[in-house]
């Protein structure tokens, strides 16, 4: 007797069970997860219990299926948004599971875009014959809305909150960098400027930079920064040629590349003391993402990733990519478990542990 009641009671534990699963599993006609569902730390049920199941491989992993331009982490740092060659927004794990596939909200002429690191939101810039198109993207609930033909060079604050840029006339060649919400409005004019192609970085709260990103390898350009109300103009590089800068997450410091003698030089510099180095590899600074640790950057020089100790300049091959590379793009995740990249077009994941 005590035997035929313990086995039904673990009948009923076990039908249970599988119901229970079967609601979070299968529940809805659609199980993919809502754009809502991968917002920050708002995972769902159903993205927990895959998760757990499923162990990255310790090898390259394509995400796209289509040609990618542009893409952003999602802020929960366990996903990735990006526009395919058709306008299509898809959201996919990091181990290239597709999560979420929108319908075509954009021209399938994408040429590249920014995005917020805690808000699900970007920016992104079309090209057709009609010129250069901007539109505010919110990916939470699929608002578009265009941005004044004058916005360039545009980049997130730290919080994700608001932008700056460069706003330029053409017609009269004059421009200011500026401030504003995320979709432009509310702008406040920091500075005055004439610079065409400035790349405007927003470091931390109270820190701006800006330089001429010139592809003039005769061209000498110099690096500036000011506080959040256009006030305290200093410079913090100058006379260099084909310039590129990358801050890192702290703002703090920066890994900066010039030309010399037709070869690109990286160095570190840390901006409070002018601590400078040279990091002894032949790239460019955009070739290179910072991590989270504010110490070490990963760099793509030669069909290899190396990851590089700006303190010590310790160097370490990471991967080694097979045939042709155009590679462009590099982040680490927040969760310092993956490398992306765009190469030829095409969006990869590589794990880091």
């Amino acid at each position: 007797m005590i035997q035929k009641v313990v086995l039904i009671t673990v009948i009923v534990i076990l039908v249970g069970t599988l119901t229970l699963l079967a609601v979070f599993y299968f529940g809805g006609n659609d199980t993919k997860q809502t754009i809502k569902d991968l917002a920050g730390d708002q995972v769902s049920l159903i993205s927990r219990f895959t998760d757990t199941i499923k162990e990255p491989g310790k090898t390259l992993t394509r995400i796209s299926s289509d040609g990618v331009s542009t893409y952003g982490i999602v802020p929960n740092g366990r996903k990735v948004a990006f526009f395919d060659s058709n306008g299509i927004f898809k959201i996919a794990d990091l181990i290239g599971n597709l999560d979420y596939e929108g319908e075509s909200t954009l021209a399938n002429n994408i040429r590249d875009g920014v995005w917020s690191l805690t808000e699900m939101k970007a920016i992104i810039t079309t090209v057709s014959s009609d010129g250069v198109r901007r539109v505010f993207y919110d990916y939470r609930n699929g608002e578009v809305d265009s941005i004044n033909d004058g916005i360039q060079d545009i980049v997130f604050s730290r919080d994700g909150k608001r932008i700056a840029y460069n706003f330029f006339d053409e017609a009269t060649y004059e421009g200011n960098i500026s401030i504003s919400k995320a979709d432009g409005s509310a702008y406040v004019m920091l500075l005055k400027t004439r610079l065409l192609d400035a790349q405007v970085d927003w470091p931390k709260d109270d820190l701006i930079t800006f330089y001429k990103r010139s592809s003039n390898p005769k061209e000498r350009v110099e690096l500036f920064k000011m506080n959040n109300k256009g006030e305290e103009l200093e410079k913090i590089l100058t006379d260099k040629l084909l310039l590129r800068v990358l801050w890192a997450p702290d703002g703090k410091s920066l890994i900066y590349s010039e030309n010399t003698d037709d070869q690109n030089h990286l160095y570190y510099k840390f901006i409070e003391s002018g601590e400078e180095r040279d990091l002894d590899i032949n790239v460019m600074a955009d070739q290179c993402a910072w991590s989270k640790t504010n110490i070490d950057i990963i760099c793509f020089d030669n069909n290899r990733f190396y990851k590089i100790n700006v303190l010590d300049n310790s160097k370490k091959e990471v991967y080694k990519l097979h045939g042709e590379a155009d590679v462009k793009n590099l982040t680490i995740t927040p969760t310092e478990d993956y490398l992306l990249f765009i190469n030829n077009g095409q969006l990869y994941s590589l794990p880091l542990r």
